[in-house]
């Protein structure tokens, strides 16, 4: 690396540059402060065919040219891969001005597509945490608790949560969440919390009840949600009707799966029984609809726990007789 003073005309964008839009007006105070008091840090720029790329820094070159500057003080930097250039900025910009949240989740779809099958697959989308291990020079392989000492842990956490939360967004919300995730009309926090829906015309109820700011509501509807959908997966998983999963199902496998079961059926209802018994405004803050479709649901369960009652008695003497 090297410092050294380029003509503005010599330094050309970087099409990497995340950044889809820039403010004018924000670019027009930058500019009348460059105009005052100079450019007090220098860009990040490389060598690109007879001219100089820019890596970090493209608002403040805006910037001077705006101001009338001629020359400009840059950080020249080699870089072995195109991948190394996006990634410095990605960090930059992230960093020195928050990026809109479709321009930082297309970079690094983009970021990750350009690494390879480990960072990006069609089926799973972005590996988030390999991405910004690589986007800040971490080893995959180190050890997590060395991994989250550095000073830099906070920087990285923030990225990984935010890449995360986009994620869930932009492959599991309805159109109208995207929309309002990318014009900032709710958290990022609610959002994700309203992705973990799966059903679009629900995620929409809720969406509209966090502009409302109705969270109370919304976290009514998530509970119930939440209460509905752990039934349906337990159920579900109860049954092995896939004729091939039979036959791949051996006993060690039989065994844990049955452990497991049972052990998380009986958490659930202990952990359901325990909120109820401890937060007494819990299942009051529902409306009497919404208690009246938790008993619903709750009436299948019991019948199928008298019945799970008798199929444990049975089994355990048929066990017990082959023991």
């Amino acid at each position: 690396m090297e410092l050294k003073k380029l003509s503005v005309d010599e330094v050309r964008p970087n099409p990497y540059q995340p950044r889809e839009k820039f403010d004018e007006k924000k670019l027009n105070e930058l500019s009348d402060n460059i105009k005052a008091h100079g450019m007090i840090e220098p860009i990040v720029v490389t060598p690109k065919d007879g001219k100089y790329m820019i890596v970090a820094g493209e608002r403040r070159w805006r910037a001077s040219k705006k101001a009338g500057i001629e020359k400009i003080h840059a950080i020249v930097k080699n870089y072995e891969t195109e991948t190394d250039i996006k990634r410095d900025s990605l960090v930059e910009n992230e960093i020195r001005e928050n990026l809109t949240n479709k321009e930082f989740y297309d970079f690094c779809e983009s970021l990750a597509k350009s690494l390879g099958k480990e960072y990006y697959n069609k089926e799973d989308g972005i590996n988030q945490l390999r991405l910004v291990y690589h986007i800040f020079g971490v080893s995959y392989d180190d050890n997590r608790s060395k991994y989250q000492q550095d000073s830099g842990h906070i920087t990285r956490t923030y990225f990984y949560t935010r890449l995360n939360d986009l994620k869930k967004v932009y492959n599991k919300g309805s159109e109208e969440l995207k929309k309002a995730v990318e014009n900032k009309e709710i958290s990022l926090k609610n959002a994700d919390k309203i992705a973990s829906v799966h059903d679009f015309e629900t995620q929409n109820e809720l969406l509209e009840m966090a502009k409302e700011k109705d969270f109370q509501g919304m976290k009514e509807e998530l509970e119930k949600h939440r209460i509905e959908t752990d039934y349906q997966v337990w159920k579900g998983d109860a049954k092995v009707s896939d004729e091939k999963k039979k036959k791949l199902v051996n006993e060690e496998y039989l065994v844990a799966k049955l452990e497991t079961r049972l052990i998380d059926w009986y958490d659930n209802l202990v952990n359901f029984n325990a909120v109820l018994k401890t937060d007494k405004k819990f299942i009051k803050s529902f409306n009497e609809e919404s208690r009246l479709r938790i008993l619903d649901k709750m009436k299948p369960i019991k019948k199928e726990l008298d019945t799970l009652t008798q199929l444990i008695e049975s089994s355990m003497e048929q066990i017990s007789e082959g023991v």
